[in-house]
């Protein structure tokens, strides 16, 4: 498995393309749509990432191999039976309130992927419900919101993102055989 793409190689990408839009709400975006179960055609998804970049230029081939490159490993991070996924926003150093308007970014980006998908959501679970209503309240934190003084409760706050975006994912989605799966004898 490939680590995840982080913070500044989401970075260089949307810089490259003069984007708009955060690598926040970017990576957001694509969780939210791979979580609820939607999936791309490579030329799809490149003209949706660019949509979702807020950028006019094009991409070059080398580029247009990155955005792919991109989605293949937001998926397959997803898939990953360690569960590693991590959404994407400014670098752990900078102050809480910075990470949590980032994360509120994201959360807000995560649920319009959600419906960028297509998937009827009426028809989820209670709990898959619950955790959508709890994101949309993070999605509405602001800077002010936050002090700097308590990394306990900043980190409490990113896991339950995390686990949360997992959770819909394992929702909506059939992970992958393994092959200890596929070996077992009846």
């Amino acid at each position: 498995m490939s680590e995840q793409f982080d913070y500044e190689r989401v970075l260089q990408l949307c810089t490259r393309l003069g984007a708009r839009a955060t690598p926040a709400m970017i990576h957001g975006t694509i969780a939210g749509h791979l979580c609820a179960g939607g999936r791309f055609m490579a030329e799809q998804f490149i003209a949706q990432a660019l949509e979702v970049m807020e950028t006019d230029q094009s991409a070059d081939p080398e580029t247009k191999a990155e955005l792919i490159e991109f989605y293949d490993n937001m998926l397959a991070v997803l898939q990953d039976e360690q569960m590693l996924f991590r959404p994407v926003f400014v670098a752990d150093g900078q102050e809480i309130p910075r990470r949590l308007s980032e994360l509120a970014s994201w959360c807000s980006a995560f649920i319009s992927g959600l419906g960028l998908s297509g998937r009827d959501l009426s028809k989820m679970t209670p709990e898959a419900g619950e955790i959508i209503s709890d994101l949309s309240e993070i999605s509405l934190l602001q800077e002010q919101d936050a002090d700097d003084s308590d990394e306990e409760d900043w980190m409490t706050v990113f896991e339950h993102v995390r686990l949360s975006a997992l959770s819909l994912f394992l929702e909506f989605n059939e992970l992958p055989k393994t092959e200890a799966s596929d070996n077992t004898t009846h």
